[in-house]
């Protein structure tokens, strides 16, 4: 090669246009030369020792926005701000000084706008090997330095969940071996570096009682594409011991969308798993004892409502012998005792049926206006006591035969009536029934009301009832349900024993209201 033929590193120049061409000249191939670093898509310029531009190709001079003959010459003070210019300057003695390359990527903020640059900067040789300038070769990075950034972000995210999160979090290729693992899981196996389960599969941490079907499980994640959502896993480990986890598995895809394995989230469970186990042995243990106590409280009033029956029938017996006042007196005290103990046995008799469910209802035959009629009588002298008028009134559209627990009905009247007694200082206590028809289809209902008083209380207990083809009402025992207003509290009792509340409103009364689908 033609010494007048550019070197590398050494300095070049644009040919002198004016200049005669001759074919194969040394000009000629500057030419060429000098077209190709022209189309280069990256900046070059070339100064001498003192920093005055020798060279510089079409992209050095369209940044500057300036013909390349205006840039020839110049120096970087006169070209770029203070700071650039001097620390370009600096690095052009860096380059002198060790002979050697530099490289390093710039930031350039103008504008309001950062732009960042990648430099090499090397030393320009002449003939003799002397070092005579420097030549820079840069282009712009600043999308890669955003996406680069980006990624560190993301990595950045990725490591602080990874070693933060309280769960255990993993990722696993096709084959169920471990890519990366978080900080969390790396503990519960014993790790001291999470990497070092980077190849490893379940097996290597579990037994086969648990690797094997969790190994089955990402199988079917893998070929399906379908994730396992919080399933409950019993954990065998080698030395032993079994805990418990919530897992989540999903698919793992790559950029194409393709499944190239599966990730996963696990939270240990196992302390809840045990609170668990100790309340269904607490729960068992209630039953149990509420069984107990149930069975013990119905034998209870078996036993003892025997011998009280016993107790009442001697004493009717002996009131119909010829007794003097006190006597009589004496004995009507301990007929009305026996009566009432006789009644809270009962009581807690269906309390203890319930409890124990075994309250079954009578499906019997009963005519309704006479059993409310009987019922009432018996409840006539406690009202004329209290100088209370006591009425039962029955619409004709209610139906005569029903089929039900008359039993249960009387309780319920007995004591609702009685309570409306208890509570009417004056005036009167009247039972109304009437039928309520359509409110679910093949039913009717039956809608007991009680007012008394001179305030217009209310007591009302609705019963739901089915029509049977003989014109009665079947008896179907559903859910009973109970509306309170505000003020004193009562207590009713339900036809199946439940106790049911009632309160006085304001201006109303007291209401009781119970419902039974029957």
């Amino acid at each position: 090669m033609s010494p007048e033929t550019p070197m590398p590193n050494q300095r070049i120049r644009r040919p002198d246009p004016g200049a005669a061409e001759d074919e194969g000249s040394p000009r000629e191939g500057a030419v060429h030369l000098l077209a190709l670093l022209d189309g280069l898509p990256i900046h070059i310029a070339c100064k001498d020792l003192e920093g005055r531009m020798t060279f510089v190709n079409r992209a050095f001079a369209d940044m500057l926005g300036k013909p390349a003959a205006d840039i020839l010459g110049k120096r970087d003070y006169d070209l770029f701000p203070a700071d650039l210019a001097e620390k370009y300057r600096e690095d052009d003695r860096r380059v002198i000084a060790s002979g050697e390359l530099f490289t390093d990527i710039e930031r350039n903020e103008s504008g309001g706008e950062v732009r960042y640059f990648e430099i090499r900067k090397s030393p320009v040789r002449d003939e003799q090997g002397e070092i005579c300038g420097t030549q820079a070769v840069f282009w712009e990075v600043t999308q890669q330095k955003v996406t680069e950034a980006a990624l560190d972000n993301e990595r950045f995210l990725l490591n602080t969940l990874l070693d933060n999160a309280p769960d255990s979090i993993c990722f696993k290729d096709r084959e169920s071996r471990f890519i990366r693992i978080g900080r969390c899981l790396a503990e519960k196996f014993g790790l001291v570096d999470a990497r070092e389960a980077v190849g490893k599969s379940d097996a290597d941490f579990f037994t086969e009682e648990h690797a094997r079907p969790a190994r089955e499980g990402e199988l079917e994640v893998v070929s399906s594409g379908r994730p396992i959502l919080s399933k409950i896993e019993k954990e065998t480990w080698g030395d032993g011991h079994e805990t418990w986890c919530s897992t989540t598995k999903l698919p793992l895809k790559d950029a194409e969308g393709t499944i190239v394995g599966t990730f996963g989230v696990t939270r240990d469970i196992t302390d809840l798993i045990h609170i668990e186990e100790e309340l269904r042995k607490a729960k068992e243990a209630a039953d149990a004892a509420n069984e107990a106590k149930s069975d013990f409280l119905a034998n209870m009033s078996h036993e003892i409502r025997t011998p009280m029956n016993a107790i009442i029938g001697m004493t009717e017996l002996l009131m119909d012998t010829q007794l003097t006042q006190s006597q009589r007196e004496y004995l009507g005290m301990v007929y009305e005792s026996g009566d009432s103990l006789l009644e809270l046995i009962n009581d807690i008799l269906d309390f203890s049926k319930i409890e124990a469910g075994r309250l079954e209802l009578d499906h019997s035959v009963f005519n309704l206006r006479e059993s409310l009629g009987d019922t009432m009588k018996s409840l006539a002298l406690r009202a004329h006591d209290k100088g209370l008028e006591l009425a039962c009134a029955v619409d004709s559209s209610v139906s005569w035969l029903l089929v039900g627990d008359i039993g249960r009905i009387r309780q319920i009247v007995i004591n609702l009536v009685g309570n409306a007694i208890k509570f009417t200082e004056k005036g009167e206590v009247v039972l109304e029934v009437s039928s309520e028809a359509g409110r679910r289809e093949d039913r009717e209902a039956a809608l007991f009301r009680f007012r008394h008083g001179d305030r217009n209380r209310t007591l009302q207990m609705q019963e739901n009832l089915r029509c049977i083809p003989t014109g009665g009402f079947l008896h179907n025992p559903q859910l009973w349900r109970h509306r309170i207003g505000a003020g004193d509290l009562h207590a009713a009792r339900g036809v199946n024993g439940w106790p049911h509340l009632g309160r006085e409103r304001g201006g109303q009364g007291q209401l009781f209201q119970v419902y039974r689908m029957l």
